[in-house]
């Protein structure tokens, strides 16, 4: 669902889910977009993501340009499988923004993302399904080195 949105403005999007339909509807909107899809039908598992650091490694040497990597995560309501986190975080993603349909997650998750060295930096409660008790909440994380970065430019002004 949301890989449509970036499709311009990276050069791949990969979408992972257990559903086929809704990797159906990503290949679709990713393309319709005017984006390239990898589309795989799989549950977001310390397995998945090995293979995925594997298919990422062999791209990255076969090019000279450092590839700037956003990752997206909308995980199902019981959150992810242990481990998941550390290897997105072996990507090493510039940004990683992750939707909580259950805040009670995010203490935890804020927690497994400092483990893995990155900082949440922007946070950002949404109303997703209105005229219901639920809210969803964006966390937006950075690597600490980037947030550092950042803030010494501020600060040398």
């Amino acid at each position: 669902m949301y890989g449509a949105a970036f499709a311009k403005e990276y050069e791949r999007i990969v979408a992972i889910d257990a559903d086929e339909v809704t990797i159906d509807n990503a290949r679709y909107n990713i393309k319709r977009a005017g984006g390239t899809v990898q589309a795989t039908p799989a549950m977001l598992s310390s397995k998945t993501i090995d293979r995925l650091l594997e298919a990422e490694h062999k791209i990255e040497s076969s090019t000279e340009t450092p590839i700037r990597r956003t990752i997206i995560i909308d995980p199902a309501r019981g959150g992810m499988a242990p481990g998941v986190r550390g290897g997105i975080a072996e990507l090493a993603p510039e940004r990683i923004v992750e939707l909580f349909n259950e805040p009670d997650e995010i203490n935890r998750t804020v927690r497994e993302w400092a483990a893995a060295g990155y900082a949440c930096d922007i946070v950002i409660p949404l109303d997703l399904y209105p005229g219901t008790a639920a809210i969803e909440v964006v966390l937006g994380f950075k690597k600490r080195q980037a947030i550092r970065s950042r803030a010494h430019v501020k600060t040398s002004r």
